[in-house]
């Protein structure tokens, strides 16, 4: 029974430790992704950034694909 304890504390040790930085992960997540109201306006800001970036990529990979004469078939594996 004597060598089971100290054990049973370290596994238990351990489980309070990474539920603490589990704790401490969460909230900091929760802080970031869900906006408070006084970032509303940077919160649309950066959602029409995101918005450009896509055109802007997507555009750029269609026009990189037209240059190099990749045709939609081969991307298919037709």
């Amino acid at each position: 029974m004597f060598t089971v304890y100290p054990t049973h504390f370290r596994c238990c040790a351990v489980y309070v430790f990474v539920s603490h930085r589990l704790f401490i992960v969460t909230n900091d997540l929760k802080s970031v992704v869900i906006p408070s109201a006084k970032v509303s306006k940077l919160l649309w800001r950066n959602f029409g950034m995101m918005a450009v970036a896509v055109v802007v990529l997507y555009v750029a990979a269609y026009l990189i694909l037209r240059v190099l004469g990749i045709n939609k078939r081969i991307l298919a594996g037709i």
